[in-house]
């Protein structure tokens, strides 16, 4: 008599046991229910409709992992810290001090050749920083030359927030649903508002200022 295999408990007989075609077409209806993953590279995904749906592939050319929905690929997970051209980790220290009397933005960290890949997953910027100094600086968070922002009446833009006097830690920004695949730089960077002449952002190798780019 046909035992089942530990996995998928497919009927596996003997050569003793006699030839069954309900075994056979139960084992091929068990196997149709578990396809696995379906290997390939970003170029080469299959055609699938909407029988397909929940079956997933894995690209060997770039590591993803794609899931059909029964109309379109979406990708299974995030990539996390993201990398640059180089492979090196999308993260960018100062360890230095930095100031400007500038009233206009000016570049205090700067990542460059970000590799943002397929996906449109919703990209986070963090910049962690140990104090500012002579209050009243204003941050911005940049990727190329875009401050995904626009000025009102008070001058206050999306992304931008005021560093008072001592202040230090971790502040975020958001991208959702991402950007297109490619390749970016980002930028953090501060100006004088306000009361303030000449804000400072401390910085050094034990505490620097730092830029990562995730995805979440």
């Amino acid at each position: 008599m046909p035992t089942p295999s530990p996995r998928l408990g497919l009927a596996v007989p003997t050569t003793s046991d006699p030839f069954s075609t309900e075994d056979l077409a139960d084992n091929w209806d068990l196997l149709d229910e578990f396809p696995g993953t379906f290997i390939c590279t970003s170029n080469s995904h299959p055609a699938w409709g909407a029988a397909q749906q929940g079956m997933r592939i894995l690209e060997t050319d770039t590591g993803l992992e794609w899931r059909w929905d029964g109309a379109a690929f979406q990708r299974i997970a995030p990539i996390g810290l993201l990398k640059t051209t180089t492979g090196a980790w999308a993260r960018a220290q100062r360890t230095s001090d930095f100031n400007t009397s500038s009233t206009s933005d000016v570049v205090c960290v700067a990542l460059a050749n970000v590799v943002v890949p397929p996906g449109n997953r919703t990209l986070r910027f963090d910049v962690t920083f140990f104090r500012s100094e002579a209050g009243g600086s204003a941050a911005n968070y940049f990727y190329g030359n875009v401050r995904r922002a626009s000025t009102n009446n008070t001058g206050t833009k999306e992304f931008e927030f005021a560093c008072p006097d001592n202040a230090s830690g971790d502040h975020a920004g958001y991208i959702p649903g991402g950007l297109p695949a490619g390749t970016y730089s980002w930028s953090f960077q501060i100006r004088a508002f306000g009361a303030a002449t000449s804000p400072t952002i401390r910085a050094n190798g034990t505490t620097p200022c730092e830029l990562t780019v995730t995805e979440i």
